[in-house]
């Protein structure tokens, strides 16, 4: 059996959820005993030396099958799977979410383009023209000084700063809020994607499909990821309100726009009086972008704020 088996076979069992598996893993990798030797492990060894039940144990090993299927999936569709502790895995991850850090990741793209420095840009579905247009000229600003452009790859913001990156010849970081097998390139991008200039992420079950909780979970990973946050129309509730709360906790450097056609400002308010730094237009219909790079180009900070909620 296969170390992605074995990963995929866990995942699959019910009450393994990401903050098990992380302990699991790390135990197991301490302990150097292979993933792919545990799941075969007795019942009796599974519930007496690591706390599973006796119906996880079970659920576990009725899962090998399934888990097989997956793998194959992936690989077909040249998905790589990445833990927590292999030298793949992004160390910023680690550094900022800490024990909230994703155990696995499923990858698909150009992993190099990690290396680079990361900003996340997070904003509303149902943005304004002009808010998107001013994210995606952005967004290729940034690209043009090798930034990693970072979003959640739903419509409206995230799409425009996708694709900023991508018409500049950049790289783009698409973080999915489900399983990396339903990924599919929207048409708008289809034209703009080459072999190295892309990189998609999922933390999810392959298959799974989208839900609320795993969108939010989404945004801490775009955190984790990025030196800096950049919010675009955020209301006062719903996934984007949420990222920009994320990125205080965890002391991430955060930025939201401001422009004359945002009719809702109660979110930026919110965040502004919390000490987020205001993004204005300039003369050239983009955003003064220069605090975002000084940020972006310093050492981001590790310590935590203490908690503002």
């Amino acid at each position: 059996m296969s170390k992605e088996t074995a990963i995929l076979q866990l995942m699959h069992t019910p009450g393994v959820g990401a903050k098990r598996l992380s302990r699991l893993l790390a135990r197991l990798k301490a302990e150097n005993y292979p993933v792919e030797d545990f799941v075969v492990a007795p019942i009796n060894e599974l519930t007496e030396k690591y706390g599973l039940t006796e119906g996880m144990a079970t659920s576990l090993k009725e899962q090998l099958a399934k888990a097989i299927e997956v793998s194959e999936e992936l690989w077909q569709h040249d998905i790589k799977i990445v833990m927590q502790h292999d030298r793949e895995y992004p160390e910023s991850l680690t550094n900022i979410l800490e024990d909230n850090a994703p155990p696995v990741l499923f990858i698909k793209g150009n992993l190099n383009v990690l290396i680079k420095k990361s900003v996340g840009i997070c904003g509303s579905r149902k943005a304004s023209e002009n808010g998107c247009e001013l994210v995606r000229t952005s967004a290729g600003l940034l690209a043009q000084r090798v930034i990693n452009i970072v979003s959640g790859y739903a419509h409206g913001i995230d799409l425009a700063a996708h694709m900023g990156a991508l018409e500049k010849s950049g790289v783009t970081t698409f973080v999915l809020p489900l399983g990396i097998l339903n990924f599919q390139l929207k048409s708008s991008l289809a034209d703009l994607i080459s072999e190295d200039n892309f990189l998609v992420i999922s933390e999810f079950i392959p298959h799974l499909g989208w839900e609320i909780h795993n969108a939010m979970r989404r945004n801490l990973t775009i955190c984790g990821l990025s030196r800096a946050i950049v919010l675009v129309e955020p209301g006062l509730k719903g996934g984007t309100f949420e990222a920009g709360k994320t990125a205080l906790k965890y002391n991430r450097p955060l930025f939201v726009v401001e422009h004359e056609a945002q009719t809702e400002r109660e979110g930026n308010n919110y965040f502004l009086q919390r000490g987020a730094n205001s993004l204005k237009e300039d003369e050239n219909n983009s955003l003064e972008l220069s605090s975002v790079i000084d940020a972006i180009n310093s050492e981001a900070p590790k310590e935590k704020q203490q908690s503002l909620f």
